[in-house]
């Protein structure tokens, strides 16, 4: 409002020299802050919230500031940050920033959490008028390596115990998992929340990765991985115990080991470790399993076989826990295969086609094969010639003389062609 407004108002419409006297004395009035409004802050109180290490602007707006007051801004300690533009605190990420000319917000650069407190904006007034801005500075979670579980070795049996110290603003949830595939990192969520993790009565099937999961809102979560090996005693496993070929030719004897560690995996015969030679006779490979990091595979590649190679071998797994072995048996196949003979006459099977008696699943030597996996022995247990003749209903055992005191001889070359027949053709030969 001018003083020739406050004038007009003030007198109306009167004489030009009254109105000028009177626009004098006001102006005077004005000058001497008579009628001059008192300083005011334009905001109300608020609260700012940073994430920390950004940047944090505390506002503070004033209307009517004359040349005769001052603004200060003090910190949570209560020491004076600046006065009026300038800095007079040490710390040179704090200042004043004017946009507006009213404005007079100050600045905190690289916020950490000790800035967070109650910051004062004040006008040297009578009395002195102040308005409060609480910082609050938000820290995401992390988790430090002091106090916190690093990767372990332990035994089967044992109880673990798994620690995950973490921190942050606001206190952050902590969550477990397992990883239950090492290629595609899926995982399992196991245990309750909270900074410590106790797995009893540790097994082999336990061990693994381990993941602990700091979250509480802000920015990334934290993650912290733990391996844990399961040392346990070795098993050596074999899928066949006896495995026949043929002079000449090349075989493979393979065994698989489980333990941690496998400290000592080898094939033998008769005490003396097997190992790749110069000469290409033996040829010694290791393999990894895809499914279980504690596998191994043991092949021993044996080439042109001779009668000194037939016999048996041993597959060995040991570590400081112990050992485990297993024996394998390579024969002759060729001296398996039945051949026809004229001077004695074989022993006959005669097998009924019916449901209770036709043997399944089962195949004669194949001649055409180099390699044999010997069957023999559990055939037998499972098709052997009874006792009794007449013990298994649907077949009639017995030699020729029996057959033919039993049957006659007609009937008895009736037998002897559907043997033939029935076993020799139709593949079961015992």
């Amino acid at each position: 409002m001018t003083t020739s407004d406050l004038g007009d108002r003030v007198l109306g419409i009167g004489t030009k020299a009254l109105q000028l006297t009177v626009r004098v004395v006001i102006s005077w009035l004005l000058q001497s802050k008579v009628f001059a409004a008192e300083p005011s802050f334009r905001v109300p109180p608020t609260n700012v919230t940073v994430v920390a290490g950004g940047l944090a602007v505390l506002p503070c707006s004033i209307q009517h500031l004359t040349d005769g007051h001052m603004v200060a801004w003090t910190e949570p300690s209560g020491f004076v940050v600046s006065l009026n533009e300038k800095r007079v605190f040490e710390d040179t990420r704090m200042s004043v920033e004017r946009p507006f000319k009213r404005s007079w917000n100050l600045h905190i650069r690289e916020v950490r959490q000790s800035d967070a407190g109650m910051y004062i904006c004040q006008i040297n007034t009578e009395p002195v008028k102040k308005m409060e801005v609480m910082l609050y500075v938000q820290v995401p979670a992390i988790i430090a390596d002091q106090n916190s579980s690093s990767d372990k070795e332990v035994s089967e049996g044992e109880t673990v115990t798994l620690t995950c110290n973490a921190s942050g603003v606001p206190p952050p949830d902590v969550s477990w998992f397992r990883i239950t595939n090492p290629i595609t990192r899926v995982r399992e969520r196991i245990g309750s929340d909270g900074e410590i993790l106790r797995i009893h009565n540790m097994s082999r099937d336990c061990g693994g990765t381990y993941e602990c999961v700091a979250d509480n809102g802000v920015g990334e979560k934290a993650i912290r991985r733990i391996n844990i090996a399961v040392n346990f005693h070795p098993e050596v496993i074999m899928k066949t115990t006896r495995i026949g070929q043929v002079p000449g030719k090349e075989t493979i004897l393979e065994c698989d080991a489980i333990a941690h560690p496998l400290n000592w995996f080898v094939w033998e015969r008769d005490g003396v470790m097997l190992a790749s030679d110069s000469s290409g006779k033996y040829k010694v490979e290791m393999f990894d399993s895809d499914q279980n990091p504690d596998q191994k595979t043991l092949s021993l590649r044996i080439s042109n076989l001779q009668p000194a190679d037939y016999g048996r071998y041993t597959c060995r797994a040991s570590n400081f826990l112990g050992e485990d072995r297993e024996i394998m048996s390579l024969y002759d196949y060729s001296s398996k295969q039945i051949r026809p003979t004229t001077t004695k006459e074989p022993e006959i099977v005669v097998t009924y086609r019916n449901k209770s008696t036709t043997p399944r699943n089962w195949q004669p030597n194949q001649s055409h094969s180099n390699e044999h996996v010997d069957q023999t022995s559990s055939v037998r247990r499972k098709y052997g010639k009874p006792e009794d003749p007449f013990a298994s209903q649907g077949a009639i055992y017995g030699g020729n003389s029996q057959a033919r005191s039993l049957f006659g001889p007609d009937q008895y070359m009736a037998l002897l062609a559907v043997a033939f027949v029935t076993n020799c053709i139709g593949g079961n030969v015992l």
